[in-house]
């Protein structure tokens, strides 16, 4: 990940985490979103595993993936959940090249901007995605932030074209300060 000199490992050691979904948004976000027979989810970023847990509960199996070994840590640390459900590895997308799966739905919370090479990404990601699934980006708001954290936001314009370069549907609803891109 691009993450220009900013080392995520720290951040999650210092007990930091970041911004979760409300059990409200991810209904609201699975509702839009149309999901019907999903059953295999991603979550690229994930973090300490908040969304990853919180979709199990609604029947997924979920595999997490994070560049930063600290926030892995946690997430296991966190879940009690059965590992035939719920899965933590550390992995930067970018670098990486493993076998990760097929996969009906696709998170990406909070991380997209962090990508460096945003259409290798992209292309990676197209190939993980099971045909007719979905893949969820979540970013702020760019005119919701505060000029000195701008660089964890894209311009709305921006995203909704790079997504339509990849994927045939892109959608999407703007949620309290954040979008909530759909992209089949």
């Amino acid at each position: 990940m691009n993450s220009d000199n900013f080392d995520w490992n720290t951040q999650y050691g210092k007990g930091r985490d970041y911004k979760w979904l409300s059990t409200n948004q991810l209904t609201r976000v699975l509702g839009r979103a149309n999901i019907t027979n999903a059953t295999r989810a991603l979550d690229i970023g994930c973090g300490t595993g908040q969304l990853c847990r919180d979709l199990v509960h609604r029947g997924f199996t979920v595999r997490g993936i994070d560049i930063s070994s600290t926030a892995i840590d946690q997430a296991r640390g966190s879940t009690t959940l059965p590992s035939s459900t719920i899965e933590f590895d550390v992995c930067d997308i970018e670098q990486d090249v493993v076998d990760l799966g097929v996969f009906d739905v696709i998170f990406c919370k909070y991380t997209l901007s962090f990508i460096g090479d945003k259409n290798k990404f992209l292309q990676k990601v197209v190939l993980l995605k099971a045909r007719g699934g979905l893949f969820v980006v979540v970013s702020p708001n760019l005119e919701s932030i505060p000029e000195h954290k701008q660089n964890i936001a894209m311009k709305h314009e921006y995203v909704v074209n790079l997504l339509s370069e990849y994927f045939e549907s892109v959608s999407f609803d703007l949620i309290d300060t954040d979008y909530y891109y759909y992209a089949r």
